[in-house]
């Protein structure tokens, strides 16, 4: 698999091999990986196109005779162009005559690799919820913490993964691995330290090679970092295949009752059965999601709150059709969440430089957030080392986090704008689980 989330991938691993697949240990990000890639590239493509094709140039060299190679593929959408990339790799094995390699994907469309679908359900989602908590526990400790702890961190991922033989003995295992990151020592509690949020292209928000310098300067300042969830990626792609068909068709809302309603009355249709599904799936991982956080919440490490799909829909609506498929209306719509009166002090928006969803949520959000006078940061990445001009920004950035930060009036009204949220949130959660039970009666 190419290296996304460092725990997410290692999560996905273990499972596959706990049903027999043969998956090969994933790096870490390397330069020599970037550099091959852009050798059989225009240069023009976002980083993710050269770094994997790069990291396939790397097996191909190092593998054994007559060794089969596959590399998990994701597929994007408009205006994200990872979509062209499957086919644009593809074309390079064949146009190279590399044989014994070949692209995959996990979905649907492949049967789910012939896994039990009931599995999926159960194990997917919780994987990728667990990565993101573990990150969001890791990035605490980069503050509250220091080196021992953050290694005895990974000694009790590591110690979590070995232990998994079977979805069983994972669920059991999850129990052990909360215990254990409670033993952890840390200073104070990660909820009383600044924070920002880092958003944009996920392939680089989670990538320790292009933001390991950027977290640490922030760390030395008792500033947290905190990348936003994969699982909202993850959550947004289910809606948004859910509703397609009725926004299409329809030229209705999906997220509407009445539209909801409708589609119950006629079942017999593919994009009802289609939304009524899906509306069904995404309500169970997102329960899913709070009952791991309500768990992994007794480290005492955890300081953000679930991931409110609802609000990144409503937020963004105003600013980009829902028809486009792709990052730009989950970034915009977390950046307008964060303005709104969320835990974070800023807003760290990355990617890389040909990124158009990037450059569209840039657009958007930048003067919004000049507008209200809260702190923001456009890091642009390439392959090379921070720039001096991007380490003052980042230092301009940190000042303005400080100085919002002994701001007490400005912090009593975030305070009482963060308490309305939360009401807000849970009258839309409970009309939300209503919806779902009416659904369920409906379609049982």
């Amino acid at each position: 698999m190419p290296s996304y989330a460092k725990y997410v991938t290692e999560v996905a691993e273990k499972g596959m091999k706990t049903y027999g697949y043969n998956f090969g240990p994933t790096t870490e990000m390397k330069l020599e990986y970037v550099v091959k890639g852009l050798r059989c590239s225009s240069g023009k493509e976002c980083i993710p196109l050269p770094a994997v094709l790069g990291h396939i140039m790397t097996l191909i060299e190092n593998r054994k005779p007559d060794e089969v190679i596959g590399m998990y593929m994701i597929r994007g959408g408009a205006p994200c162009a990872v979509y062209s990339y499957f086919h644009y790799i593809e074309e390079w094995l064949y146009q190279n005559k590399i044989e014994n390699v070949f692209l995959f994907r996990f979905d649907y469309l492949t049967d789910f690799l012939g896994m039990n679908l009931v599995d999926v359900i159960r194990f997917a989602p919780s994987g990728i919820i667990i990565g993101d908590l573990m990150l969001e526990i890791e990035s605490a400790l980069h503050v509250v913490g220091d080196e021992e702890g953050l290694k005895m961190l990974q000694e009790y991922w590591t110690e979590f993964l070995d232990s998994i033989e079977s979805i069983r003995a994972y669920k059991k295992t999850i129990r052990k691995l909360i215990k254990n990151i409670k033993k952890i020592p840390r200073r104070n509690s990660p909820k009383d330290q600044p924070k920002v949020i880092l958003s944009g292209d996920f392939f680089v928000r989670f990538s320790p090679f292009f933001i390991r310098e950027l977290r640490e300067i922030y760390a030395k300042h008792g500033i947290i970092v905190k990348s936003t969830d994969l699982f909202e990626l993850g959550v947004y792609g289910q809606q948004y295949n859910a509703g397609y068909l009725i926004e299409k068709e329809w030229k209705k809302d999906p997220a509407k009752i009445g539209t909801v309603l409708r589609a119950t009355a006629t079942l017999w249709t593919e994009a009802s059965r289609i939304l009524l599904i899906g509306k069904i799936g995404i309500g169970i991982m997102l329960r899913m999601e709070r009952r791991m956080r309500r768990r992994f919440n007794r480290t005492g490490l955890l300081y953000s709150k679930p991931n409110d799909l609802n609000e990144i829909y409503r937020l963004s609506n105003p600013y980009i059709s829902p028809l486009i498929f792709g990052e730009a209306i989950p970034t915009i719509g977390k950046g307008l969440e964060t303005l709104e009166g969320s835990d974070f002090d800023s807003l760290i928006l990355t990617g890389p430089f040909n990124c158009l969803p990037y450059k569209i949520s840039q657009a958007i959000l930048k003067p919004i957030y000049l507008e209200q006078n809260m702190p923001f940061l456009v890091f642009d990445v390439d392959i090379s080392a921070i720039t001096p001009n991007t380490k003052r920004l980042i230092h301009a950035n940190i000042e303005q986090i400080k100085r919002r930060r002994q701001d007490i009036a400005l912090m009593e009204q975030r305070r009482r704008m963060t308490i309305i949220r939360e009401r807000v949130s849970r009258v839309v959660r409970r009309r939300m689980r209503k919806k779902e039970k009416f659904i369920e009666k409906r379609t049982s």
